[in-house]
């Protein structure tokens, strides 16, 4: 029975220096055999391959947890859910990456991942690497290597509240009392309370009413017939109907 893992990757970048890798993360500089560096470009500008890992007692259940690495060529198909991996820190216009091959990356949160991708090493070509490691892609001779290991949800650790305490060191109620300091009584006297100047009730609370059975329409028909009475008016009417000239304004004005 595999161990279960305590820790997992939670990020995965590339970097052209190795004075240029971002904070809380681990840079592959090396082989894991120990034949020589673990540049992925072996150019004049180089490429490393980077992550970040954590505790996996000290995450959130709804953390991005890495679940599969994968190393692509042109022409190949991206599967549903995977992410390119970008040089970290650099401009878009100076991103080098190799054409024929590039990292894409899967991550899924943590309380519902079934695999986590908990190691990665890079080997220099012919080297295999033991201990459950899986090779995933070669780029300029150097093999890449993931390990995965199965993850149950429900082994996740959960951070709880501090328990309550219990009723045999809960205060009781006579222990309060006598904590209690006494009260000095007041020489002010008690505030009167103030009057209700509003009132609930309504000045027709209680008269019976009906609406007038002209505004009642029993069919659509009487309803069009309620329509064909409005009158419509023009712009013109209206200003003629409604047009105020402030007249007797004007003229209290002028008198002196």
């Amino acid at each position: 029975m595999e161990t279960p893992p305590n820790h997992l990757i939670t990020g995965v970048t590339l970097v052209d220096s190795l004075t240029s890798v971002p904070p809380d993360y681990t840079v592959i500089s090396q082989t894991v055999n120990g034949s020589g560096t673990a540049d992925l470009a072996r150019l004049k500008k180089s490429c490393y391959l980077c992550y970040r890992r954590e505790k996996l007692g000290t995450c959130p259940t709804t953390t991005p947890a890495l679940v599969d690495l994968v190393l692509l060529h042109d022409g190949s198909p991206i599967p549903a859910g995977y992410t390119l991996v970008v040089m970290s820190g650099a401009q878009p216009s100076s991103r080098r990456r190799s054409k024929k091959a590039k990292f894409y990356v899967k991550y899924s949160p943590l309380n519902s991942a079934k695999d986590l991708v908990t190691d990665i090493v890079i080997s220099s070509r012919g080297h295999h690497v033991a201990g459950g490691f899986a090779f995933i892609g070669e780029i300029h001779s150097l093999w890449i290597f993931i390990r995965k290991m199965p993850h149950s949800p429900a082994s996740t650790p959960v951070h709880h509240l501090p328990d309550r305490p219990s009723a045999e060191h809960r205060p009781t109620t006579d222990s309060l009392r006598l904590t209690q300091q006494p009260r000095v009584p007041s020489s002010l006297p008690e505030p009167k309370p103030r009057p209700v100047i509003y009132s609930a009730e309504y000045v027709l609370s209680g008269v019976p009413f009906e609406l007038n059975k002209k505004y009642f329409m029993d069919s659509i028909g009487d309803f069009d017939g309620f329509l064909e009475q409005i009158c419509c008016k023009t712009p013109e009417e209206v200003e003629k109907e409604f047009n105020y000239g402030f007249a007797l304004e004007r003229s209290v004005i002028r008198s002196p």
